[in-house]
């Protein structure tokens, strides 16, 4: 969480608009990645214990 802060501090200090737009598409980008991993995961292990119950 404080690298994404800081990289957000330091795109803001250059900040052109382009580089602010990329960097919070960049981390929302990354945000749903790890939502959706979590989700399937939860999927990936339910799915056995369906199978075994």
């Amino acid at each position: 969480m404080k690298a994404l802060v800081k990289a957000l501090v330091k795109a803001l200090m250059k900040s052109p608009m382009e580089v602010v737009m990329y960097t919070i598409i960049e981390s929302v980008t990354e945000a749903l990645t790890v939502a959706l991993m979590n989700a399937s995961m939860k999927t990936l292990m339910k799915a056995p214990m369906k199978a075994l119950g």
